[in-house]
């Protein structure tokens, strides 16, 4: 079942208790990351949510773990992994699964393409019980800003081979999202070994989802 915020109304409210590692991949993110984790922590810290920001960095030749790891080294809430073997964006997101300690789970870029934000209404939908909450482009509200119209076509037409090539994504509007969040208890015990970046369809086709909701969201 899918079910999109437009119909089930989630507020931020709701979204304020239990707890949650956000697992962040970057790889030459050192120039966005410090924004990305105070963004992240500034939304988390408004609620009574305990949390973690895992930063899972693929060895980057900017070094982005080790000024991760510097910066916030007296910050008990962040945590950085320099991911040297398998390398890879959805590797490094299936790292940062095992590393997570909280009830839930979201992934979100580390280059603000994703908004900070939109993690308590991903984190409401989780709270009214969904097993998986993703991050929509195409639902309406939710866009890709400053997309040419070649690279909206493409996207759209990319959705729609997904679609007709994995069943399970079918239903969701946005099946190849970077932005979504999770109960760990879903993923914890299905083994997720996704081809490319679309660790989400990963997700859709193995784990067990009794209902799924869609938040709308601007890609930046």
């Amino acid at each position: 079942m899918v079910a999109t915020t437009t119909e089930a109304q989630l507020s931020m409210e709701e979204a304020n208790s239990g707890s949650v590692s956000v697992v962040i991949p970057t790889y030459n993110e050192r120039e966005n990351i410090d924004a990305t984790l105070d963004r992240c922590s500034t939304v988390l810290r408004a609620t009574e949510y305990e949390y973690e920001l895992i930063v899972i960095d693929d060895d980057s030749p900017d070094r982005t773990w080790e000024f991760v790891k510097e910066t916030y080294r007296n910050d008990r809430h962040v945590r950085v992994l320099r991911h040297t073997e398998h390398k890879g964006l959805a590797p490094s997101i299936r790292a940062g699964f095992r590393a997570a300690s909280m009830n839930s789970v979201v992934v979100i870029d580390g280059d603000l393409q994703h908004p900070p934000k939109k993690i308590l209404e991903l984190l409401a939908a989780l709270e009214r019980g969904a097993d998986l909450a993703i991050g929509s482009r195409y639902l309406q509200g939710g866009e890709a800003e400053n997309w040419s119209r070649f690279r909206r076509f493409a996207g759209k037409r990319t959705t729609e081979l997904v679609k007709l090539a994995v069943p399970a994504a079918r239903e969701v509007s946005d099946p190849t999202s970077g932005l979504f969040a999770v109960r760990r208890s879903v993923i914890e015990d299905v083994q997720i070994e996704p081809q490319g970046n679309k660790i989400l369809l990963e997700i859709l086709s193995n784990c067990k989802l009794n209902r799924v909701v869609e938040v709308p969201y601007t890609f930046q």
